[in-house]
């Protein structure tokens, strides 16, 4: 017979963690790190860590191909080590972890599909590789190159909007990343 020893330090911290509501790497959410610029407007933008609950950013409605503004409801910052870095053929580039979900011209697309399908709006997502064209807020940019730095990094993300779930991040289309309950 196998023995499970519990120490006071592990049900300390779980406790800590219940009491701060903290969930599990999976339900905590893709995301991208500091510096992120946000498109507030058409031609203001905002790191991500200084969005706030309340703030209203630029949000896009795919099927029309409008954009809006959205409220935000709801932020999240956790450190993660699912780092992925994609590159533009512009020059542009974004860090976010690997479950973050990106439009492209033929839809959702992410660099860990499974794991990005267990948040709202993602059940059909693929596989991200270069050469998929990214919606942008001036059309579209193509990837060009994907890094996996071996890092642990603080990030940040917008987890639901008021109105719809595509909101720009360094002026490329992302989802917001509200969990299926």
């Amino acid at each position: 017979m196998k023995r499970l020893f519990i120490t006071a330090a592990t049900i300390a911290l779980a406790t800590a963690l219940q009491a701060q509501d903290v969930k599990p790497d999976v339900t905590q959410g893709h995301c991208f790190a500091a510096n992120t610029k946000i498109n507030i407007t058409e031609t203001t933008t905002r790191n991500i860590e200084e969005i706030k609950q309340g703030d209203a950013i630029l949000a896009y409605d795919p099927e029309t191909q409008q954009t809006f503004q959205s409220e935000v409801l709801k932020t999240v910052s956790v450190p993660h080590g699912n780092i992925v870095c994609y590159t533009f053929d512009d020059g542009r580039h974004i860090t976010a972890t690997d479950d973050h979900p990106f439009l492209t011209t033929h839809g959702w697309a992410s660099s860990n599909p499974a794991k990005s399908a267990l948040y709202k709006g993602f059940d059909k997502i693929s596989t991200l590789t270069t050469d998929d064209d990214i919606i942008t807020d001036e059309g579209t940019v193509r990837l060009a190159a994907i890094t996996r730095p071996k890092q642990k990094i603080m990030t940040y993300t917008i987890v639901k909007l008021s109105q719809g779930n595509v909101f720009f991040a360094n002026g490329l289309a992302v989802g917001a990343e509200e969990t299926k309950q």
